[in-house]
C-alpha cells in the first residue's frame, strides 16, 4: 500500500488553489501525513539599458513575502489546520520552486490547483500545473475549480 508521509500544497491563493487546499488537507488527514503549504513569489528579470534588473526589488519582495506568510496562516486557519501545517515562502519561477520544494521536503504527493486557462499565452508558455506534472519527483494531484467548465475548442 502507498504511504503518504509528506503532502505539499502549492498555492497562489486563487479560487482554484483554494479548491486544491481542501483536497490536500483531506489526503494529509487520511494518510496521517505532514502537510506543507507553499507559495512562490514570482520573480521577473528584465533588461534596463545593459543591466539585468530583477522585479520585485528586495523591499517589495520582503513585503510580498510578509503578505504571503499572513495569507498562508489565514489559509491554515480557514482549513482548521492549527499548527498542523508547515508554511513555506519562496521566490523565483513558480514551477521550478514547487519542484525544488517537493524534492527538498521529500514530498510523496504534490497538490496544485489549475485555472483551466486557455488561449495564446497558455499555448506558448504552458501552465504552472502542467510544467509541475511533467517534472515533479512525486505524484501530483491537479484540482480544477469546481465551477470551471471545460469547453472543447
Amino acid at each position: 500500500m502507498i504511504r503518504y508521509r509528506n503532502v505539499l500544497l502549492a498555492t497562489d491563493f486563487s479560487a482554484a488553489a483554494r479548491a486544491a487546499a481542501s483536497h490536500a488537507v483531506a489526503v494529509a488527514a487520511v494518510a496521517e501525513a505532514e502537510l506543507h503549504l507553499l507559495h512562490v513569489v514570482e520573480e521577473f528579470a528584465y533588461w534596463e539599458s545593459f543591466n539585468l534588473k530583477h522585479f520585485p526589488s528586495q523591499e517589495v519582495f520582503e513585503e510580498l513575502e510578509s503578505n504571503a506568510r499572513i495569507a498562508l496562516a489565514d489559509l491554515a486557519r480557514e482549513e482548521e489546520l492549527g499548527a498542523g501545517a508547515t508554511t513555506h515562502v519562496r521566490h523565483g519561477k513558480p514551477f521550478l520552486e514547487i519542484i525544488r520544494a517537493a524534492r527538498e521536503l521529500d514530498a510523496d504527493m504534490l497538490v496544485i490547483g489549475s485555472h483551466g486557462q486557455s488561449g495564446l499565452s497558455e499555448t506558448l508558455f504552458g501552465s504552472t500545473a502542467e510544467k509541475v506534472v511533467r517534472k515533479a519527483p512525486c505524484a501530483v494531484l491537479v484540482v480544477r475549480h469546481p465551477e470551471h467548465r471545460f469547453e472543447m475548442p
